[in-house]
């Protein structure tokens, strides 16, 4: 659990470099620079086929650009601001902990998004935003990074259910030709249910296939969005199950308007 962080008040002794006035006497006097951290937000990455709605993670690397070790203290975040900085010593509307930083090593820190907008979405990041840390340059701690999120597809088609009380299984399909095939000429094995729920008609940004195989031994369907799965299976159960196609595009994860489809299988009535 993370601790509260609130406000704090800028801290003018860190801020480098001090204006400093010297009295030159015939004597010259030489000063070293000070060894100092230096803390920057380099990069930021986040998931491709972004939808609206979906939350995501974004990845930010620190880095510690200075000649000496240092606590980066916060990587602030703010999910709405586009531009501007935000108030000095603002506690980010999401932060995590930096840590201690060698020079020259950098850090990937994931800070999760709220449900992103249709279009372009701004990130705005701060690393160590109250000045709590004497660096030698204070002013490139900040980093605006931009993505962009697809709207949801509304080129939506139902998806049919059906149900054998002879195979003791479900049947899915957005066939209008298979539905009415189904209904016409197999009713004495497969009752219509009616829709089940609805789906992208196309492969619309964001989704992903979900594929469809038979098994003529447990007289079913199976249905799974995992390339990994189906490459196992048409590897080293095709004699159980035939890989049938794609039977409709779906999203993966959670967007805008969508709830989960569970699966379930059953030992008994396969």
């Amino acid at each position: 659990m993370k601790l509260k962080r609130v406000k704090r008040q800028f801290n003018t002794s860190a801020v480098l470099p001090v204006a400093v006035f010297i009295l030159l006497l015939k004597t010259a006097f030489s000063f070293a620079a000070p060894l100092l951290p230096d803390f920057v937000i380099s990069s930021a990455s986040c998931p491709t086929g972004i939808v609206e709605g979906q939350v995501i993670s974004v990845n930010l690397v620190v880095e510690n650009q200075g000649n000496a070790p240092g606590d980066g203290k916060y990587l602030d975040v703010w999910h709405t601001r586009s531009h501007g900085w935000p108030d000095v010593g603002e506690v980010g509307e999401g932060w995590e902990e930096v840590g201690i930083l060698q020079s020259g090593n950098s850090r990937t820190i994931e800070v999760s998004s709220i449900e992103v907008r249709e279009g372009t979405n701004s990130l705005c990041a701060f690393i160590e935003f109250e000045n709590r840390v004497s660096e030698s340059c204070n002013t490139n701690n900040h980093l605006i990074f931009e993505y962009f999120a697809d709207a949801v597809s509304t080129n939506l088609t139902p998806v049919y259910r059906f149900w054998s009380p002879v195979y003791q299984g479900h049947f899915f399909t957005i066939s209008e030709n298979e539905k009415s095939n189904i209904i016409e000429n197999l009713s004495h094995d497969w009752k219509y249910e009616g829709v089940a729920y609805y789906v992208p008609a196309d492969a619309a940004p964001g989704t992903k296939p979900v594929f469809r195989f038979w098994s003529s031994i447990y007289q079913g369907h199976f249905f799974t969005i995992s390339e990994n799965e189906k490459s196992n299976i048409i590897e080293n159960l095709s004699h159980d199950w035939k890989y049938e196609g794609i039977a409709y595009y779906t999203y993966p994860v959670k967007v805008k308007n969508t709830s989960p489809v569970y699966r379930f299988w059953s030992t008994i009535y396969r």
